[in-house]
């Protein structure tokens, strides 16, 4: 497993070569400042912050997020920064406690604190947070028992999260049988902020990819 970086040039995609060995990242690396930040996953399932010593991202240091049980078992995190500069991570919790866990820097990223569990419910399942244009921060989960409904919910500081609001409910059967597949679910989120709308893509059953348009003006009265 390992991070690979390619960059566009107007008509194609060259390879600039392995960005990050023995890891498996859920996400790109975006800035914190001057430098570039990530989370990472190795061959043993154990989650690492990664940080790079410039927006280059020629050199990285791996960091073993900290935690003991029960808060030694985490995956998939998402993350953001807060308006005091405060780097967040959501987590998922492999215990299967019902709750995200959430861990945070107050360094750049360069050292986080041991994951806490919060009283936000999740199946577990992958999250996905972040920051729109109006400064507002959201969350995207499965907020249990199960991958249905994915909802959302907003935050004005980052720290507390409240009214959730359901963006796809009653998912249909399965059609094929699988490793790993519940039926009935939706889940692996992601998100981009466009001319006023969000635009949510997600798995259905493990067996599409969908894209969902929501007015932000909608989801957030």
């Amino acid at each position: 497993m390992r991070v690979m970086r390619f960059e566009w040039d107007g008509e194609k995609w060259n390879n600039c070569g392995v960005y990050l060995d023995d890891c498996m990242s859920n996400y790109p690396p975006r800035p914190i400042k001057d430098k570039l930040f990530m989370t990472r996953r190795d061959g043993q399932s154990r989650v690492y912050t990664v940080l790079s010593d410039s927006l280059k991202g020629e050199n990285w240091t791996s960091t073993p997020l900290p935690g003991e049980p029960p808060a030694d078992r985490m995956s998939e995190p998402s993350w953001f920064i807060d308006p005091d500069g405060v780097v967040h991570l959501v987590l998922r919790d492999m215990r299967r406690e019902g709750f995200l866990y959430r861990s945070v820097s107050h360094d750049d990223g360069a050292t986080f604190s041991a994951p806490v569990k919060t009283n936000y419910p999740d199946t577990p399942a992958k999250n996905f947070c972040g920051r729109l244009s109006s400064g507002e921060y959201y969350l995207i989960n499965n907020p249990g028992p199960t991958r249905d409904p994915l909802t959302i919910s907003f935050s004005s500081d980052g720290w507390m999260f409240s009214n959730p609001v359901a963006l796809r409910s009653k998912a249909p059967d399965l059609r094929y049988e699988g490793n790993a597949k519940g039926n009935r679910t939706f889940q692996y989120p992601h998100a981009i902020e466009h001319e006023n709308s969000l635009w949510v893509i997600y798995a259905t059953n493990k067996e599409d990819i969908e894209i969902s348009e929501y007015s932000l003006s909608e989801l957030q009265q």
